[in-house]
């Protein structure tokens, strides 16, 4: 068995997969030395670096070198990714992918089906730490892989007039029968900004618990 340089990597470091890292690494999952990100851009890797992450112009380093990776490249990039994936010799890591539109059967196709995927549809609030993001695993993953991304803080807060109300509502339902804990909130008002400033004091002291957790 490969031993793996980084327990977490990001292919295709760009707003999303680099909000990601930064709020993993926020809730205490990995230190910053710890993630491996892919730019093209020597610009963006730098930038990333005085951070403290590791980095790489070369996407096969992330998945031969992390435990787990992040597919968040752009979902029409695939056709050129995944068979220089396949290529890799390597023990196969955990593959997250975030990418819409980007089935099951299209990673197995190239990875093979003994590849451990878990597909995840996260949304914006992620900058936040917070957000609704539903999570499925194919066969090859485990029950204790899945748990292990499961390992998030889950604050939902939606107007009782907000358009997307129904759809909150079976989430939170869904999210509950699975055993995933969740705070759930909601209150007097629709899908506007004065909604979401009134609710930043709670969701930022809930955050803020979560740093603490994180540090005992």
């Amino acid at each position: 068995m490969d031993m793996k340089t980084y327990r977490f990597g990001v292919l295709g470091a760009g707003s999303m997969g680099k909000t990601i890292a930064a709020g993993a690494v926020r809730a205490g999952l990995f230190r910053p030395d710890e993630v491996l990100l892919f730019n093209r851009s020597e610009e963006k890797r730098a930038a990333n670096r005085a951070e403290g992450y590791a980095v790489t112009g070369d996407f096969t380093e992330v998945y031969t070198a992390c435990d787990t990776v992040l597919l968040s490249v752009k979902p029409q990039n695939f056709a050129e990714v995944l068979p220089q994936l396949a290529a890799c010799k390597c023990d196969k890591p955990l593959v997250l992918s975030i990418a819409a539109g980007i089935s099951f059967a299209k990673i197995e196709a190239a990875l093979g089906a003994d590849t451990p995927i878990i597909r995840a549809m996260p949304n914006t609030p992620l900058m936040l730490g917070v957000g609704a993001t539903q999570l499925v695993r194919n066969a090859a993953a485990s029950e204790k892989q899945l748990a292990a991304v499961r390992n998030v803080r889950w604050w939902v807060d939606c107007g009782d007039d907000d358009f997307l109300y129904s759809c909150n509502i079976r989430f939170y339902a869904l999210m509950r029968e699975r055993n995933v804990p969740l705070q759930y909130r909601m209150r007097d008002g629709g899908h506007t900004w004065h909604y979401w400033r009134t609710g930043l004091e709670p969701i930022l002291t809930f955050i803020s618990q979560g740093f603490a957790e994180s540090e005992k």
